[in-house]
Protein backbone atom coordinates (compact mmCIF):
# COMPACT_ATOMS: atom_id res chain seq x y z
CA UNK A 1 0.00 0.00 0.00
CA UNK A 2 2.49 2.51 0.82
CA UNK A 3 4.44 1.60 -2.37
CA UNK A 4 1.90 2.24 -4.56
CA UNK A 5 1.26 5.78 -2.56
CA UNK A 6 4.61 6.77 -2.82
CA UNK A 7 4.65 5.65 -6.90
CA UNK A 8 0.93 8.02 -7.16
CA UNK A 9 1.99 10.57 -5.15
CA UNK A 10 5.71 11.25 -5.32
CA UNK A 11 5.39 14.41 -2.61
CA UNK A 12 4.35 12.14 -0.02
CA UNK A 13 6.76 11.65 3.13
CA UNK A 14 7.60 8.17 4.13
CA UNK A 15 10.48 6.71 6.79
CA UNK A 16 10.71 2.89 8.18
CA UNK A 17 12.48 2.10 10.65
CA UNK A 18 13.10 -2.01 10.75
CA UNK A 19 15.30 -4.30 12.03
CA UNK A 20 16.43 -7.90 11.22
CA UNK A 21 15.49 -10.40 13.83
CA UNK A 22 18.38 -12.91 14.43
CA UNK A 23 19.74 -15.44 16.04
CA UNK A 24 23.60 -15.40 16.33
CA UNK A 25 23.68 -13.93 12.90
CA UNK A 26 21.38 -16.53 11.40
CA UNK A 27 18.58 -14.97 9.28
CA UNK A 28 15.37 -16.26 10.14
CA UNK A 29 13.20 -16.65 6.71
CA UNK A 30 14.19 -12.79 6.12
CA UNK A 31 11.54 -11.56 9.22
CA UNK A 32 12.13 -8.29 10.03
CA UNK A 33 10.66 -6.05 12.69
CA UNK A 34 9.33 -2.84 12.64
CA UNK A 35 10.38 -0.16 15.03
CA UNK A 36 8.87 2.77 13.61
CA UNK A 37 7.35 3.94 10.62
CA UNK A 38 6.62 7.92 9.73
CA UNK A 39 4.25 8.87 7.24
CA UNK A 40 2.69 12.16 6.15
CA UNK A 41 1.28 14.23 2.71
CA UNK A 42 4.14 17.06 2.58
CA UNK A 43 1.10 19.24 2.42
CA UNK A 44 0.68 18.66 5.86
CA UNK A 45 4.12 19.13 6.91
CA UNK A 46 4.02 22.30 5.01
CA UNK A 47 1.40 23.49 6.56
CA UNK A 48 2.70 23.12 10.25
CA UNK A 49 4.67 26.45 9.24
CA UNK A 50 1.30 28.56 9.83
CA UNK A 51 -0.30 27.00 12.55
CA UNK A 52 -0.79 28.30 15.87
CA UNK A 53 2.53 27.83 18.00
CA UNK A 54 0.73 25.43 19.88
CA UNK A 55 0.56 21.47 18.73
CA UNK A 56 -0.79 18.56 20.26
CA UNK A 57 0.55 14.77 20.05
CA UNK A 58 -2.15 12.25 20.89
CA UNK A 59 -1.02 9.01 21.93
CA UNK A 60 -3.26 5.50 21.62
CA UNK A 61 -2.10 2.44 22.60
CA UNK A 62 -2.75 -0.67 20.29
CA UNK A 63 -3.92 -4.13 21.45
CA UNK A 64 -3.80 -7.31 19.76
CA UNK A 65 -1.18 -8.48 17.45
CA UNK A 66 0.71 -5.20 17.23
CA UNK A 67 1.14 -3.99 21.20
CA UNK A 68 3.01 -0.49 21.02
CA UNK A 69 1.50 3.35 20.25
CA UNK A 70 0.25 5.32 17.55
CA UNK A 71 1.42 8.97 17.63
CA UNK A 72 -0.57 11.52 16.28
CA UNK A 73 0.38 15.59 15.86
CA UNK A 74 -2.08 17.82 15.66
CA UNK A 75 -2.23 21.77 15.14
CA UNK A 76 -4.40 24.55 13.70
CA UNK A 77 -3.84 27.09 11.43
CA UNK A 78 -5.39 30.98 11.77
CA UNK A 79 -9.00 29.66 11.10
CA UNK A 80 -8.97 26.97 12.81
CA UNK A 81 -8.92 24.19 10.56
CA UNK A 82 -7.03 21.47 11.77
CA UNK A 83 -4.43 20.10 10.31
Amino acid sequence: LIHAITTFLPSFQNKLNITIIDDNQVLHNNKVHLKEHFLAFKACIDGFLFCKPLVLVDGTLLNGKYMDTFLAAIAQDRKNNII
